[in-house]
């Protein structure tokens, strides 16, 4: 399989892109606890689905097929989100 030129530029429209949103965060954001902690402003339920979402995606990858251990373990993912968060 080889790339045609189309495929080129939209590689190279895409990471011109994303390099253009980085430049422009770069002078809004002062310090490195800024970028990490997003200025404080996501709201608790945000990140407790983001959470909740790479947890469940993490153990829907380990355990392939449907087993009372799978099953288990993602209810007690559940649980531990609704008690965290």
């Amino acid at each position: 399989m080889t790339l045609t030129w189309l495929d080129w530029l939209l590689m190279l429209v895409y990471f011109a892109f994303v390099l253009g949103v980085g430049v422009a965060l770069k002078r809004s954001t002062t310090t490195s606890a800024a970028f990490f902690q997003a200025g404080r402003a996501i709201p608790a339920w945000v990140c407790g689905l983001a959470f909740t979402s790479a947890n469940l995606g993490a153990q829907l990858s380990w355990y392939r097929r449907p087993s009372i251990v799978g099953v288990l373990v993602l209810a007690g993912t559940f649980a531990l989100n609704l008690v965290f968060f």
